[in-house]
């Protein structure tokens, strides 16, 4: 169906508007691809450099080793091994186990979360969120907070947008891949309501618990996060649950096991999107997938570096902004996927190729179909 060709290349799906024999077609395809990959690996350079400082907080609590430079350091390089590993056949089986394993967990402890925290509390300022949400999506849609410049919308709003537009295409190519057997209906559900209803969970009940401890019970976490950090103030969130280590192990193994899966993933898709002539049930090269993971690993240590050796100096904020910046781009890119994906469903529907595909049942007739 539709474009058969052994790549999963964004610029494939460009070659209606870039045909014929010109010279510069051939650079600006390379371009888009360029972009795609270069904006897709700093979103996920970023992911691992905004959730393995988490990890190092904990740890050096759970351990009392002083979260030092060294330790930060080790963090990333064990977490990096791990999940480069991962990418082996001997452990990607396992990975699944791991995921599925995460999932329960995390379920678990969000529901003990919510059973011990202010329940009422809780449950009525979701409810209230979704509610306000849903009245002013509009109008935070397009909030710049050209008055107050705050910086909030900039460093978290705007961010957070151009993070998912950077991680979107690639990330449509991990799910297409491990989706053999699954209905669009299927996958559609999985993406648009069961990932957006998990982030909800996870925000509401651990953002609400940590908002019901300064309201009701006296935690200063917004006087301290100046000193501390946003590290900090997750540590002592998690030590005023009751059974407090047994907390922060939970919640340690969470992460870990979710940033490894995730950058499993995100290592695997840049592989494909990177390898030519890759059939729909090969796997990448292992050299791709190590090349990728390697980066991974060394790129976050760079930042770790510099900024231990420059004072003042905020990398991590820095590469914020180039995502902000690329995604711009990106997103383009992201339109132009869109027209070709329906532009090319069309032609299928037209020359009875998509009808073809479809098996025969007693809810769907052909002759139903076709009318």
């Amino acid at each position: 169906m539709g474009i058969c060709k052994n790549t999963v290349r964004i610029s494939v799906l460009c070659e209606d508007v870039l045909t014929g024999a010109k010279g510069w077609h051939k650079p600006v395809r390379w371009i888009i691809d360029l972009l795609f990959v270069l904006c897709y690996f700093v979103a996920v350079m970023t992911t691992v450099g905004i959730g393995t400082p988490v990890l190092g907080e904990l740890l050096s609590d759970l351990t009392g080793i002083p979260n030092s430079f060294a330790l930060k350091i080790g963090v990333i390089i064990i977490f990096c091994v791990f999940f480069t590993l991962s990418t082996s056949k001997s452990i990607a089986k396992g990975m699944g186990k791991i995921s599925d394993f995460n999932i329960w967990l995390a379920i678990l402890f969000f529901a003990y979360v919510l059973v011990v925290g202010d329940t009422s509390f809780i449950l009525n300022n979701i409810t209230m969120a979704v509610g306000t949400n849903i009245r002013e999506f509009v109008r935070m849609s397009f909030n710049s907070d050209a008055i107050m410049q705050t910086g909030f919308v900039q460093n978290w709003t705007i961010f957070y947008w151009a993070w998912y537009v950077a991680l979107a295409a690639l990330c449509g190519t991990w799910v297409a891949r491990t989706s053999y057997g699954r209905t669009l209906r299927e996958i559609t559900i999985a993406n648009t309501v069961l990932a957006p209803l998990a982030c909800w969970i996870t925000f509401g009940i651990l953002g609400n618990y940590g908002m019901a401890l300064e309201l009701f019970h006296g935690v200063n976490l917004s006087g301290v996060i100046g000193e501390v950090g946003n590290n900090g103030v997750t540590l002592m969130v998690l030590k005023e649950m009751p059974f407090a280590k047994l907390c922060i192990v939970v919640f340690f193994v969470l992460i870990f096991f979710n940033l490894a899966t995730t950058c499993t993933a995100n290592g695997t898709s840049l592989s494909m999107y990177t390898s030519k002539n890759l059939q729909g049930d090969e796997e990448p090269s292992p050299m791709f997938k190590t090349f990728w993971c390697f980066l991974f690993l060394v790129l976050p240590v760079g930042i770790l570096l510099l900024e231990h050796n420059v004072e003042g100096l905020n990398v991590l904020q820095t590469i914020q902004s180039m995502i902000t910046v690329s995604a711009l781009p990106v997103l383009f890119g992201l339109f132009w996927l869109f027209y070709a994906f329906v532009k090319q469903i069309r032609k299928d529907i037209q020359s009875g190729e998509l009808l073809d595909a479809i098996p025969q049942n007693k809810q769907y007739k052909w002759g139903n179909l076709k009318r």
